[in-house]
């Protein structure tokens, strides 16, 4: 991953299995990671994971299903990292749904993508 030394990465639900991988190699890649969580708990235990492995993390609360959230994340963001290069949606991940329907479940998923990347 060449050129991407100094880029600022946002990844959200970075701090999930598949999320944690990318965030790792982004790191490794000289990349400013940012990811976000929702449980707090996880969150500390992965940037100690994070930070033992020697990657420098951070870390931002936001629900990417809620467009409110992904606007104050983005202000956040722009205003502390001053915007970002590389955007990773890996939040949001799949839940049981009991009786789910794809027509209820896709636009909640596609609308987060579009706010952070709208917001960020």
């Amino acid at each position: 991953m060449s050129g991407m030394h100094g880029k600022v990465a946002l990844v959200t639900g970075g701090t999930g299995g598949i999320g944690s991988a990318i965030c790792a190699r982004l790191a490794k890649a000289g990349c400013a990671v940012i990811s976000t969580w929702m449980d707090e708990a996880q969150a500390a235990n992965w940037k100690q994971s994070m930070a033992a492995a020697g990657h420098d993390v951070a870390l931002v609360r936001c629900d990417v299903s809620s467009f409110d959230e992904c606007k104050a994340m983005g202000e956040r963001i722009n205003a502390e990292f001053g915007g970002v290069d590389i955007l990773v949606n890996c939040g949001g991940g799949m839940h049981p749904f009991p009786n789910f329907s794809v027509h209820q479940v896709i636009p909640g998923r596609l609308l987060s993508s579009i706010a952070c990347f709208r917001f960020t």
